[in-house]
């Protein structure tokens, strides 16, 4: 594997920056959370990061110290999460998860609606799985 580091804090090239952005753009899916990180304004932006905060800012933190190993193992232990996020409608999955484990309750309001059900039952899988879920009672 190849480290890039782009150091935007000094005003990196405009085109160099552009095609950055261009081909992190062009990712093939939803899915594509491959290990880059860029932090033009020291932030990131995560869907995951509202259900697991610990663990995102665990894992940036990892990149950041170089542990690029340590932040590919535990990308790869949550990836079945992050790919649950997208099996509906992007608010939908990530609001179900976050009932699920008791962080907040679950209501919709139009035009967000409840998940398929199951949807719901793979988004509580997923929590099962990664031991993150309140659900195992809901459902036994």
């Amino acid at each position: 594997m190849t480290a890039t580091i782009l150091d935007t804090s000094g005003g990196a090239p405009g085109q160099l920056l552009t095609e950055c952005l261009r081909a992190a753009t062009a990712a093939p899916s939803v899915h594509n959370t491959q290990p880059w990180l860029f932090r033009p304004r020291g932030t990131i932006i995560s869907v995951a990061g509202n259900e697991i905060p610990a663990e995102m800012s665990r894992m940036v933190e990892l990149a950041e110290q170089g542990d690029f190993a340590g932040a590919r193992a535990l990308h790869k232990r949550l990836l079945p999460l992050l790919m649950v996020n997208f099996i509906e409608s992007n608010p939908i999955p990530v609001k179900s998860a976050m009932a699920s484990m008791g962080l907040l309750d679950e209501v919709y309001r139009l035009p967000m609606v409840s998940p398929r059900e199951e949807s719901r039952k793979r988004i509580e899988q997923v929590l099962i799985d990664l031991q993150l879920a309140a659900v195992e009672a809901r459902h036994a």
